[in-house]
């Protein structure tokens, strides 16, 4: 210490005190000790014997600081020159090429404006000298006439003044040092006790268990920086400041956990996304377009069209610039689903083994970065099928709590959402692949899309049907699919081929629990209610039927397929004579039946099962019937339009027999002319 005895004294080694103890938590130690974990590279020295009133050093970092105390007073440019360069001269190394800083910091306040405004226009002209012979004679008539003239005089004179009977460099090695002193010379002013204190006990606060608690302990800091600087320099690396904090009561770890939070994420995020099937060599589209002052991002479309994939993308893009971003399953209620989403960052992310809501875990978050609060953290959402849900989700107070959410919902959920959206919401339609795209996803397998059948062209602009349809095994155009469902009972057949016998009886169980309405996806206790084990389920995730989340909830990898399995499942239940074509027509009009707000799992089942039923000649009767019945459902558009304009042509030539059929009863009956014409126009599509 400088100071001699009495109440400068005594202020000014508190002043210090603090100064060290606030760089317990500054960027500067906080960050580059904890992203050295364990490393001892890192470390501090305070009070050091050669300059300077603390110091950090690692490999790539050499940070000085020096206080000075002046309550109440100025410091003029001449006195920092006399009184503060000299002593931060003495801590320049002699190794080269780390980043260094040398900064003094002082509770008193600047002096003269025009001076200083001078001065550091001089510090910045430096910047551009490479060597002390390039500082040219500029004049310089601010200082007063006791001061140096000119740039050079002026560098000259700090050369001067900073040059103690310690240094014993040549005078052209000391231009350098000093040199090198000015360019990385910074000043920080009004830096006062209090302040100090304030930062410190801030700090300090979210460690500690009760609001009151950071000021004791801030004493017992200072007690211990005290005793320990007692006899001089203290080496302080990242393990002694780890016992410094520990021996006050406090848990070093929880910063460090902080500061390597998104780093600890990325595994956990990329084992969801593993579990999602998302194959980023296949994606070929850019993320949605995401607005800074929206928080929420609302990504829809129809089933099949990649609204997951636009999920994942987005969130492992905010993740290449350092967001932290995580992805949660929706299940249960939106608030179970936000709680687990604190629980992953608090608990795997953190370390922590208590509980903490998304309030809390904000609040704890803003206490420890302050400065970075604004969008720390990106949640993401899959598959949310209801309004109720998604306005849950939506009406939370994302901006205060510094957050961001990105949630996927099918088409008629967001018709609903889009009636009354806080200013707040941006929407996105996943919408089906462009021309572009889909050329792009083909010719990564040797394909063209302009080479394609016009037919075919058509279908797979539908991502998940490009998905499946460039996994298939085919020997050329002609031999191709021609239809979705074609393509889904090719990806059927394979999985038969590659597959147990038992296999395909475990997917058309798990369908039927959906079919009557049980609890979906199956949790790990209900495996053995639908035959599956963890054989089974590993085999029918490596041909892409099902996917598993790590609770052990197995799901079908796709709603799409689900549906395919759904309307197996209803071909057999026919064939064994369990359902009867009564049964199926009223099933399959309440999975097209539209629900405002709500989204449908089955909704594509009533085609997939035509289409299926449609291989066996003995169901054109009872098909006949089920045409008929959907005629008068209005689940089919008003006056079966929907059903002969949209859906009905989707079959292919495999539906002619049964429109023909339908065709010659209605001429032979002399009514229903405009039944007639649908029914013409779906045969010529």
């Amino acid at each position: 210490m400088t100071q001699a005895g009495g109440p400068a004294a005594i202020n000014g080694f508190l002043y210090q005190i603090l100064n060290h103890l606030a760089w317990l938590k500054n960027v500067h130690i906080g960050e580059v000790i904890a992203e050295n974990g364990k490393s001892e590279d890192a470390f501090m020295v305070l009070e050091p014997r050669n300059g300077g009133d603390a110091r950090l050093e690692n490999g790539m970092t050499y940070v000085v600081e020096q206080y000075k105390v002046r309550s109440n007073r100025t410091w003029a440019v001449k006195s920092i020159i006399e009184g503060v360069l000299p002593d931060l001269r003495k801590s320049i190394p002699n190794f080269t090429g780390a980043k260094c800083a040398y900064i003094f910091v002082t509770d008193g306040r600047q002096g003269d404006a025009v001076q200083y405004k001078k001065f550091r226009e001089f510090l910045d002209y430096l910047q551009n000298c490479t060597l002390p012979s390039d500082i040219d004679h500029q004049p310089l008539v601010i200082f007063g006439n006791d001061f140096p003239k000119t740039r050079k005089e002026l560098f000259d004179y700090i050369v001067a003044q900073t040059r103690t009977g310690s240094v014993t460099s040549q005078q052209e090695s000391e231009d350098l040092k000093v040199l090198e002193l000015l360019q990385n010379f910074q000043m920080k002013f009004e830096y006062s006790v209090e302040d100090r204190i304030q930062e410190v006990e801030s700090f300090l606060r979210q460690f500690v268990p009760n609001l009151g608690d950071e000021v004791d302990i801030r004493y017992r800091l200072v007690g211990q920086l005290m005793e320990m600087l007692s006899n001089g320099e203290v080496r302080l690396d990242s393990l002694a400041v780890d016992a410094i904090l520990r021996e006050a009561g406090l848990n070093p770890d929880r910063i460090r956990r902080l500061v390597i939070l998104n780093e600890v994420m990325v595994p956990l995020v990329n084992e969801e996304v593993e579990r999602m099937k998302y194959i980023p060599a296949k994606d070929v589209r850019r993320s949605p377009i995401w607005p800074e002052d929206k928080s929420v991002l609302v990504i829809s479309g129809d089933s099949g069209n990649g609204k997951t994939w636009q999920l994942i993308k987005t969130i492992l893009g905010l993740r290449e610039i350092n967001k932290l971003s995580i992805i949660v399953r929706q299940a249960g209620t939106a608030e179970q689903t936000l709680f687990r989403a604190s629980r992953l960052v608090w608990q795997a992310g953190l370390g922590e083994t208590s509980e903490k809501s998304l309030e809390s875990l904000a609040l704890h978050y803003k206490d420890m970065r302050p400065g970075g609060f604004v969008d720390w953290l990106t949640i993401g959402i899959d598959d949310v099928r209801d309004a109720k849900t998604a306005e849950d989700y939506i009406n939370q107070p994302w901006k205060r709590w510094g957050m961001r959410l990105v949630v996927t919902v099918p088409k008629s959920v967001v018709r609903s959402l889009k009636e009354e959206m806080p200013a707040h919401v941006h929407f996105h339609e996943a919408s089906k692949f462009s021309v572009e795209e889909i050329d792009t996803f083909l010719k990564a397998y040797g394909k063209n899309w302009t080479d394609l059948p016009a037919d075919l062209q058509k279908i797979l602009r539908v991502p998940i049907l490009a998905g499946i349809y460039a996994d298939l095994e085919y020997g050329n155009f002609q031999s191709a699919p021609n239809t979705e469902y074609e393509i889904f009972e090719r990806f059927w057949g394979r999985m038969q081929s590659k597959a147990s016998s038992g296999d395909p009886g475990v997917l058309l169980a798990l369908a039927g629990r959906v079919i009557d309405e049980q609890t979906y996806p199956l949790s790990r206790y209900q495996w053995n209610q639908v035959g599956l084990t963890d054989d089974v389920l590993a085999r029918l995730d490596t041909v892409g039927w099902l996917q598993c989340h790590s609770d052990g909830d197995v799901y079908f990898s796709h709603d799409r397929l689900l549906n395919w399995a759904a309307a197996k499942k209803i071909g057999h239940l026919l064939k064994v004579h369990q359902w009867n074509w009564g049964h199926i027509s009223k099933f399959l009009e309440q999975c097209a039946l539209p629900r405002w707000g709500e989204s449908k799992r089955l909704d594509y089942l009533p085609m997939d099962v035509v289409w299926l039923l449609l291989a066996d000649d003995r169901n054109l009767i009872g098909l006949k019937s089920l045409l008929e019945f959907f005629e008068r459902s209005q689940a089919f558009g008003s006056y079966a339009a929907d059903l002969y304009k949209y859906l009905l042509p989707t079959l292919g030539y495999r539906v002619v027999p049964l429109l023909m059929i339908r065709l010659e009863k209605i001429v032979a009956q002399e009514q229903e002319e405009y039944l007639a014409k649908l029914i013409s126009e779906a045969m010529s599509i």
